[in-house]
């Protein structure tokens, strides 16, 4: 797998459609953030109430953030050829049959990522590659979650150090890029209002690219499977 195509035509689908996209991850970070932000206000007076406040606010970013994910990569799918076929509220509704499973392995996977990481680092940075795909794996493929972590590491065999490098570069760009603009927002705008818009447009800039090169990786590597093998 090359880095380089696969960043390139993660690029021009998102520069080509960027307003599409940010819109969609836009609206969802605008209503998501604002529901999260007053969940946790009112959850600030601690007790039973603010602990149930406090889980439903962790429920609605986790339930609201893959959909978005599953969603983009629908997305993706369906800008490759340079044209938006699929309604937006159609490519939500395509995702929700799967959001279910990608919830459940994109928790088992952060644990398992987690705990690689505080122990040994390495571990970690290797179930991050192996996993990398999982997600578009269990939207495009409809496997189970068990399944997806399977064909997720069999499809990356043989491409690790290439897809830790495009992950390792959308890391990067991620952190740069969602500082620069909620720090602006930030700044700009009173407290509540300024990390409330600032996180929910950096998130909206950001996350596309993500999804859109996640998926695009995944598309190239199942390209290769005649060739390489499972």
């Amino acid at each position: 797998m090359d880095i380089d195509a696969v960043l390139n035509e993660a690029f021009s689908i998102y520069g080509r459609f960027f307003a599409r996209l940010v819109v969609i991850a836009g609206a969802v970070f605008l209503a998501l953030n604002l529901a999260t932000a007053l969940l946790r206000e009112l959850g600030d007076s601690g007790g039973f109430t603010g602990f149930v406040l406090g889980l439903t606010s962790a429920f609605v970013a986790l339930l609201g953030t893959f959909w978005l994910q599953a969603a983009l990569v629908e997305a993706t799918v369906d800008l490759r050829d340079g044209r938006a076929d699929t309604p937006i509220p159609e490519l939500f509704r395509k995702a929700r049959a799967h959001l279910v499973p990608a919830i459940l392995a994109g928790l088992l996977a952060g644990i398992g990522i987690f705990a690689g990481l505080v122990l040994l680092v390495v571990p970690g940075l290797y179930l991050l590659t192996m996993w990398a795909v999982i997600i578009p794996v269990i939207v495009l493929e409809g496997v189970a979650v068990g399944a997806a972590f399977s064909r997720s590491r069999a499809l990356v065999r043989g491409n690790g150090w290439q897809v830790f490098g495009v992950l390792l570069i959308l890391v990067l760009a991620a952190v740069v890029g969602t500082a620069i603009v909620s720090g602006l927002f930030t700044l700009a705008l009173p407290d509540f209002v300024g990390r409330w818009l600032g996180s929910a447009v950096a998130n909206a800039v950001v996350l596309p690219f993500f999804a859109i090169a996640v998926t695009v990786m995944y598309l190239r590597l199942r390209d290769l499977e005649p060739t390489q093998g499972t």
